[in-house]
């Protein structure tokens, strides 16, 4: 029997009845991060954002990939205003670790990063600008073991990509993908200004 092959990415729509246009971000909840690390020390940043979605037939499509990528570099705090930059020097494709049908455990990549002439690197190059979900400053001569989350976070606001988010700054409309069991959701902008799930 033919099975579908997996879908390489989430969707998440917006559906605006607000009233009004409306421009929203998206954000993705912190990774479990061993050894922990206090969530202060972990910036979270907006992932993508939607400006001036009309309302009614407005529809704002975010589209994820589910392909991780860590990423070493240097961060740059710009204190004149809110935000940081991140300078990023290397990034490398993974796949995670995962339990078999038989129970045993399937390690997941592990990446060793050197630092050649003050800039992180992973050992092997392959040097790209990506975009970046959550960062922090990692102790020297420390293991880390990095688990991301299928959960991501909807706000509303006209934010710029990459500038980290307060998440205890407002309210944020919860999608979780491995709760939910889909690949696809859809969200609705109601006239009360509120973000709901309506559709998984």
């Amino acid at each position: 029997m033919a099975t579908a092959a997996p879908q390489e990415s989430s969707m998440i729509w917006v559906r605006n009845l607000s009233g009004q246009k409306a421009s929203y971000a998206l954000i993705v909840a912190l990774p479990v991060i061993k050894p922990a690390i206090d969530p202060h020390d972990i910036s979270t940043n907006i992932v993508a954002t939607f400006s001036n979605v009309p309302s009614g037939s407005g529809v704002a499509r975010f589209e994820i990939p589910k392909q991780i990528h860590p990423v070493c570099g240097t961060s740059v705090v710009d204190s004149s205003r809110v935000g940081s930059i991140l300078e990023v020097f290397d990034q490398r494709p993974i796949d995670m670790a995962r339990q078999l049908d038989d129970g045993t455990v399937q390690a997941g990549t592990v990446l060793d990063m050197v630092n050649e002439d003050a800039q992180p690197a992973f050992a092997d190059h392959n040097a790209d600008q990506p975009g970046f979900y959550s960062s922090f400053t990692p102790r020297p001569r420390t293991v880390y073991y990095i688990q991301p989350k299928a959960t991501y976070g909807l706000v509303l606001g006209d934010l710029k990509v990459r500038s980290r988010f307060d998440i205890a700054s407002s309210a944020v409309c919860e999608i979780d993908f491995a709760k939910l069991g889909v690949d696809d959701v859809e969200v609705i902008h109601t006239e009360h200004n509120e973000l709901v799930v309506s559709r998984s």
